[in-house]
């Protein structure tokens, strides 16, 4: 999916974009959407987690095996637990709370935009969709043909 440049500017927007395209690709948003309120649920709830996440002291290999763990009991899909990994690896797990808010952003607007196309295929015109992108939940770039 092509993003906006807004979303993509970022460093969060960037690994949420990727997490985004590789759920959609595997057909799992939903799955991984419910894995990131856990996460979110996980780091207000457990000061430890939450320390995890932000502190420098935490060698990668640490959080990548702590991080580990804790996915399996909560129960988040294999993407999830991966993506994980590879945020403890890069040491990125402190933009964890941004990544998850553009993931929701991504998300949202997909859905808005299916939501859309559904709408419009319905009262029997048809439409041609281009390139579409959001920035936030702004659509950008939608053709109608009549």
């Amino acid at each position: 999916m092509e993003t906006s440049a807004g979303i993509q500017a970022s460093l969060a927007g960037r690994y949420a974009s990727a997490l985004f395209d590789l759920a959609s690709e595997s057909g799992t948003v939903t799955a991984v959407e419910s894995d990131l309120d856990k996460i979110e649920a996980g780091l207000s709830e457990s000061s430890e987690l939450a320390l995890l996440t932000t502190s420098p002291k935490v060698s990668r290999d640490a959080a990548n095996k702590a991080l580990w763990g804790v996915s399996a009991i909560m129960g988040l899909s294999e993407l999830t637990q991966n993506f994980l990994g590879t945020l403890a690896q890069n040491r990125r797990l402190s933009k964890l709370p941004a990544i998850i808010r553009s993931f929701r952003a991504i998300a949202a607007a997909q859905r808005l935009v299916r939501s859309i196309a559904r709408h419009l295929g319905a009262g029997g015109e048809q439409s041609e969709f281009g390139r579409f992108g959001q920035t936030g939940l702004d659509l950008v770039e939608i053709r109608f043909d009549r």
